[in-house]
């Protein structure tokens, strides 16, 4: 048998005492792994109330764990006979249920943001997640540059969603929040500290509001996401698709070689 640490965000429920939300709910191998990981969604959700359950996995244990995850009101249930994977470029099944570190891969998360265009293909010319990613990592400080680099990488698993889209669907940001550790995991990258994380959200409205004024035609209403400093006072090279992927992968190189030291 082998012991897992299962990390559950709880909220008290009349019948059994608390109930599992599914978004919220991942097993780690070591208790240091399942701390960091609800360090990182405290950072991003203070008001975030966590438990560590520690069990021994085996097959039947894991069946009634897996049976406590349901998502409800029209989003997936989880059960043997859905397909929970989605197929990478290099063959490999990523499973956005349980999820495994090993079945990260930079080759892929490269390909597929440098085919993703940003603002659901709407830009003028082609612009992509890739690009919005190495160039953000230019324009923030030394230390945030790897995290800038990787804030989107889980986009290459779950695919990049407009922000509205978002609002509507709470639980594609919590189960992108679960990719996002599972990454910097398998690349050994700290999780951003609160400084950093808030350079990073901060850059990336900067770089919402350098993209639209660049890339898209003017609104008909005012956006929704502004930052007291306006855009960056840069021009986006807007490299392709045949550019970015592998300007991705090298930046990424590059960026973690100087991170790990």
């Amino acid at each position: 048998m082998v012991k897992k640490f299962w990390a559950c965000k709880i909220v008290h429920g009349p019948e059994l005492g608390f109930e599992v939300k599914t978004e919220f709910v991942t097993s780690f191998d070591g208790l240091k792994e399942a701390k960091r990981y609800i360090r990182m969604d405290e950072d991003l959700y203070p008001s975030s109330v966590w438990t560590i359950i520690e069990i021994w996995e085996t097959e039947p244990v894991r069946s009634i764990v897996m049976a406590l995850i349901q998502w409800e009101g029209g989003k997936v249930n989880i059960d043997t006979g859905k397909q929970t994977w989605v197929l990478t470029r290099s063959g490999r099944a990523f499973d956005l249920v349980d999820l495994d570190p090993n079945e990260v891969d930079i080759e892929d998360i490269a390909y597929s943001l440098g085919n993703l265009c940003r603002y659901t293909g709407h830009p003028e010319p082609f612009f992509s997640v890739a690009e919005h990613s190495v160039v953000m990592s230019r324009l923030v400080s030394r230390p945030a540059r790897i995290h800038a680099l990787v804030h989107d990488a889980p986009e290459a698993y779950v695919n990049d969603l407009a922000t509205p889209v978002k609002l509507l669907f709470p639980d594609y940001k919590a189960l992108e929040n679960r990719v996002e550790v599972v990454i910097y995991e398998h690349f050994e990258i700290e999780p951003p500290n609160r400084e950093i994380l808030k350079e990073i959200k901060d850059a990336d409205v900067r770089m919402h509001m350098t993209e639209r004024v660049q890339l898209l035609p003017a609104p008909p209403k005012p956006w929704a996401r502004n930052h007291p400093e306006g855009p960056f006072s840069y021009r986006l090279p807007c490299w392709g698709l045949k550019d970015a992927g592998p300007i991705y992968l090298g930046a990424f190189k590059q960026l973690r070689k100087e991170h790990i030291g």
